[in-house]
């Protein structure tokens, strides 16, 4: 769970007003789609020389060259439920080789079919460590867990092996999560993109707060989003603005799950103020976000900057797929489920310690 994660859980919204909240917020999800066409986004270096030109900040050319990192993303084309075996796809049933089952949770019910991509049809960049070819195929079970981890399965089908559409195994209530388990099939178009770190507030805070005079940040941040709607994103940055998601895969990692909330504390100082804080409830009680219970945790941080800031790099954002019509998929509050694998696994080709995370907005 990301830190906004927990300050949501913080204010305890009960569990009707948290669905009624889901389902406005997926009405307004549906209205946005209806009433616009995607939003456009940054293609290449090219237009963000174009950006940068048009919104005065020719200042921070490298800066914002350095920190964009190409992707790709993936942009509703149509419905897809008779696609050809081997091809881009998301929702419906997946393709898989001859003899590999059917992902299941360490309790044995399936885990749902989210997306399958062929690489040979994007551009992959250089640095991704992204094989460039073969089938990747993406699957998960239910993320609703009380420490935010929940079974997930990537599979690689190398090029040119035998694909065969595989019917569900088990009916739908069997699955992991049955409400994601029945996907419409949608066929994706590829478009190549800059994505960059919206989610690094001490990045997109210098830019604003530096801004030369007479540039505009406003139309320099909406130039960075990411088309919208969209079905998901391949690399780049993981396209959540909350926090750096990588963390929570990290604390998760080390055994202290849920504890990347308190790096937004840089010093003991700041911790002794924070722990100070409290408002009172309705009912009266006096309640205080941040204990002395997590002294331990914080000194720790404090002292293995360095060590968790290595550990954060090591995950790189793999795969995003995104709540939408098109698909039916929802994501708690219209959010998406985000995959990170550690970047030398990639490189080998490997993706069975991939992680997955979710976000509620």
């Amino acid at each position: 769970m990301s830190i906004t994660d927990h300050i949501r859980a913080i204010f305890g919204f009960g569990q009707r007003m948290q669905h009624a909240g889901q389902a406005r917020q997926r009405e307004t999800v549906r209205r946005h789609e209806r009433a616009r066409a995607s939003r456009p986004w940054i293609a290449d270096h090219d237009a963000l020389d174009a950006l940068i030109a048009r919104t005065g900040y020719a200042a921070f050319t490298d800066d914002l060259h350095r920190n964009a990192q190409g992707c790709v993303y993936f942009l509703d084309e149509s419905d897809a439920p008779e696609a050809p075996p081997g091809t881009t796809r998301f929702g419906g049933l997946p393709d898989l080789s001859p003899g590999i089952d059917w992902p299941v949770s360490p309790a044995g019910a399936p885990l749902s079919f989210l997306a399958q991509i062929a690489l040979e049809d994007i551009t992959v960049p250089a640095d991704s460590r992204l094989p460039a070819s073969g089938l990747l195929s993406f699957f998960a079970g239910d993320w609703d867990t009380i420490d935010g981890s929940f079974p997930i399965r990537v599979l690689l089908h190398p090029a040119g092996a035998p694909l065969e559409r595989r019917a569900r195994p088990v009916e739908i209530d069997a699955f992991d999560c049955p409400h994601t388990a029945d996907l419409h099939p949608v066929a994706a178009r590829l478009a190549a993109g800059l994505s960059f770190p919206e989610y690094d507030i001490d990045w997109t805070g210098r830019i604003e707060e530096e801004a030369p005079d007479g540039a505009d940040f406003d139309a320099l941040h909406d130039g960075m989003s990411r088309p919208a709607p969209n079905l998901g994103q391949l690399l780049g940055h993981a396209p959540w603005t909350g926090d750096d998601l990588r963390a929570e895969i990290f604390f998760r990692e080390i055994g202290r799950a849920g504890k990347e909330r308190l790096l937004i504390w840089k010093s003991w100082e700041e911790w002794e103020g924070a722990k100070a804080m409290a408002s009172k409830l309705a009912n009266g009680t006096i309640y205080r976000p941040w204990s002395p219970e997590d002294d331990p945790h914080m000194r720790w941080i404090l002292d293995h900057q360095a060590e968790i800031a290595t550990g954060i790099a090591r995950w790189q954002f793999l795969f995003a797929a995104e709540s939408g019509v098109a698909t039916n998929l929802w994501i708690n509050d219209a959010n998406a489920i985000y995959f990170f694998a550690p970047k030398d696994d990639l490189a080998r080709g490997d993706f069975s310690r991939v992680q997955a995370v979710t976000t509620q907005s």
